[in-house]
């Protein structure tokens, strides 16, 4: 068999394969959105350039016939700068969100998508799983949050956004008093161990993640009871002991310890701690006499706190770890969890680091016309109100004043929401790629196509803006001989990919569609029942 060189290793390859197949062939995956091998190259993508030595520019793999004696290079700094341009380019034209705008606004970035389907098919538990995924406390913060998702809710332009929180704190109530509520499968044991200085919203939340993951923890706190800010600082009105004690319960039967009435650089010491623990979280600190004893355990401190790196969390001292303060429980409960993944990288012999935030390309301000039509085919459900005393005392003070959701109101609620996030973001190879390439989404300005959604009687639904023109669906078209489906419509910039399926189809026509919906790289061609699926 023919050899050919593949980043500096020899393999064989058959005769007739382009370097896509032969690479392929041999355990090598070179990225493309415009390959399929039954339809042949159409190099609309540019994603699958690579260097091929004695040619001057780089090369599209799905096109280039692999010959003997060949040799190429599939992941040199020059072939990834490349791939994150072309991306960049189909992204400066992508018309959609990724993800949807309540998770990308959250900032704990709760699926909350995924959570409201979860309750409207009355899976209680799994809606909770899938919260506790992000949030260690959300009965708390279902309380008290200042509902930052509901207020980038796509809804709240038609008539009101849904009520994310209130969904979120029945989901939470109704684990709580459930007799057996719900706790993570923690990992296997480490044997390393963790202490945190501070029981408030990060402390609690970090404890709860690191505990999870199988290092054992002791969270430190100079009060009587642990909560911090929670307990301490905020109308028991709004935030019940009851409820703020059960979910602390559940954290300690993680097998998480607490140490009341310590008090840092009286009862513990910096230097004490990092003998007994293999890292420190300092989740506490913000008052200037906890300032002035770090200071002198050789912690940098500044007007806001601890000092520390912005993407470790790390503080300066091998195994001390802190995260920026902030006065909303929800951002500190996100600031608990990054450094409880941080701290985890750590104590398992990694680099630390923060998760950083989910990718999401974004559609932007809708006009009006776009979205009367992203609302159209929507339950026309008002928000439910009844169980509500009046809008001015939600709008001021949300929290305890509203009376819980039963659980029939809970669906009606949850069936407001719209589904703004894309139906195939866990199939879409922009995104993929995106991600893995460091594409940002807006890194090109221009204009964009606008929202479009279209619906057709086969149950195929086409949004254009997500189109980027790779040709595949024609191209299965003109392979089946249905010429008068999908086609290239116009010249130039102005050329779009049109979807005329307003007829009743044959059943060689519905394969045809579905063939189309399953083939497409991103979330452009869908078939409406895997949004019933999704309900």
């Amino acid at each position: 068999m023919p050899e050919i060189k593949i980043n500096g290793s020899t393999y064989n390859f058959k005769e007739g394969e382009n370097l896509v197949e032969a690479a392929a062939g041999n355990g090598i995956t070179i990225p493309t959105m415009c390959y399929l091998k039954e339809i042949g190259a159409l190099t609309t993508c540019f994603i699958c350039v690579v260097e091929v030595e004695g040619k001057p520019a780089l090369v599209p793999a799905c096109a280039a016939k692999a010959e003997a004696g060949m040799s190429i290079h599939t992941e040199t700094a020059r072939v990834r700068q490349a791939r994150k341009r072309a991306l960049e380019l189909l992204l400066s034209d992508h018309t959609g969100d990724c993800l949807g705008p309540c998770q990308s606004g959250c900032p704990a970035h709760i699926d909350i998508p995924k959570f409201i389907t979860e309750l409207k098919r009355g899976d209680n538990r799994a809606a909770l799983r899938t919260i506790k995924q992000k949030v260690a406390l959300p009965a708390v913060l279902g309380r008290i949050c200042p509902e930052v998702c509901e207020k980038v809710c796509r809804r709240k332009d038609g008539d009101a956004p849904v009520a994310i929180c209130h969904l979120k704190r029945y989901a939470a109530d109704f684990d709580l008093y459930s007799g057996k509520p719900f706790s993570p499968e923690a990992a296997k044991a480490t044997g390393k161990k963790a202490a945190i200085i501070g029981a408030g919203p990060a402390g609690l939340t970090a404890a709860y993640y690191l505990r999870a993951y199988g290092h054992e923890v002791v969270v430190y706190d100079k009060n009587e009871k642990a909560g911090g800010t929670l307990r301490y600082a905020i109308s028991k009105d709004r935030l019940p002991d009851e409820i703020l004690n059960k979910e602390i319960a559940v954290i300690a039967g993680l097998g998480v310890k607490f140490e009341q009435k310590k008090v840092l650089h009286r009862d513990i010491f910096l230097k004490d701690l990092l003998r007994e623990f293999n890292a420190v979280f300092l989740a506490a600190g913000s008052n200037p006499e906890d300032l002035v004893g770090l200071e002198k355990e050789g912690v940098r401190t500044g007007p806001n706190g601890v000092v520390f790196e912005k993407e470790t969390y790390a503080a300066g001292i091998k195994g001390v770890f802190a995260g920026p303060k902030t006065t909303l429980a929800v951002r500190a409960s996100e600031v608990g969890r990054r450094a409880a993944g941080s701290i985890n990288r750590y104590l398992n012999g990694l680099e630390p680091g923060i998760e950083k935030k989910p990718f999401s390309a974004r559609m932007g301000k809708l006009s009006e016309k776009e979205q009367e039509l992203f609302l159209k085919g929507a339950p026309e459900l008002g928000r439910f109100l009844n169980s509500m005393v009046d809008m001015k005392i939600i709008t001021e003070n949300p929290g305890e004043e509203r009376l819980p959701f039963t659980a029939g109101e809970v669906i009606e609620e949850a069936l407001r929401c719209l589904g703004c996030e894309c139906r195939k973001a866990a199939a879409c190879l922009l995104m993929k790629y995106a991600i893995e390439y460091n594409a940002e989404p807006d890194a090109l300005k221009g204009e964009k196509r606008g929202f479009s959604r279209d619906i057709k009687k086969t149950g195929v639904v086409y949004e254009s803006g997500k189109c980027i023109m790779c040709g595949i669906c024609v191209k299965i078209c003109e392979k089946h001989g249905e010429f008068d489906s999908m086609a290239y419509i116009g010249r130039g910039f102005k050329t779009k990919i049109g979807l005329p399926f307003n007829r009743k189809f044959n059943k060689l026509q519905e394969k045809v569609s579905e063939e189309c919906a399953r083939a497409c790289p991103t979330g452009a061609i869908y078939l409406e029942k895997e949004i019933r699926n999704q309900g």
